[in-house]
């Protein structure tokens, strides 16, 4: 057997191992950001959630004008809304 044939036969056995190695990997993140994405959409429904009860807060607090709620607004770092009339 030549020794070109063996350095071959090695890379492509280390070609294959890297591939599989690869696919593996891949199957294996894939399979774990899909098992996480029902988590991810309860984390967005709380937060949009969060987000519409905050706005109602501050919607109500620029008739009740209460310094408590406008304490809470400022530690969530909400903005006050502009005056309607």
């Amino acid at each position: 057997m030549k020794p070109i044939n063996s350095i071959l036969t090695v890379a492509l056995a280390v070609f294959a191992i890297v591939i599989a190695y690869s696919s593996y990997r891949t199957t294996s993140l894939t399979h774990k950001t899909r098992s996480m994405a029902p988590d991810a959409q309860r984390c967005a429904q709380v937060l949009g959630k969060t987000q519409a009860l905050l706005n109602d807060l501050g919607a109500y607090n620029q008739k009740a004008q209460n310094p408590d709620i406008t304490q809470i607004l400022k530690s969530f770092q909400v903005k006050p809304a502009a005056p309607t009339h």
